[in-house]
């Protein structure tokens, strides 16, 4: 049976694939993606399993008033789609690196790039390592 899954997967990856001719069909699917698809892609991206463990727990914290957190979402949606979005849709960019080399010139972009990924690896390297030193601190594994 898993076999036969990712055999499938495999097949659709191929058949997919094959029918992307350019790198920007590839990132912003030649722009003709419908407003219901990208919604979707954003609600999902800040809907996931952590968003429900926060949601859930400042429910039990705050009761009925953490029915306002979800506005702070709406609202935050709105003004990004009032005044940025608009903005974002005419640089026609595929990535914030490319805005900052267009408006500050190549080097800036490249360095946001490679020393911007950089960061975020050690960010994230710093954080899990220490998550477990304060937690292997606490135990007592004797």
């Amino acid at each position: 049976m898993d076999i036969a899954v990712a055999l499938v997967f495999l097949f659709c990856l191929l058949f997919f694939g094959m029918r992307v001719k350019k790198t920007a069909s590839y990132w912003v699917a030649d722009r003709k993606t419908s407003l219901f698809a990208l919604t979707a892609t954003l609600v999902m991206t800040e809907f996931n399993t952590a968003t429900l463990i926060a949601f859930s727990s400042m429910g039990y914290l705050a009761g009925k008033r953490a029915l306002f957190l979800p506005l702070v979402f709406l609202i935050g949606l709105l003004f990004y789609a009032v005044t940025v979005a608009k903005k974002w849709k005419a640089f026609n960019g595929l990535s914030v690196a490319s805005f900052f080399s267009k408006r500050y010139g190549r080097d800036i972009g490249c360095w946001i790039n490679r020393d911007g990924e950089l960061l975020c690896r050690a960010i994230t390297c710093y954080s899990s390592i220490f998550k477990v030193w304060r937690y292997s601190d606490r135990c007592n594994y004797r």
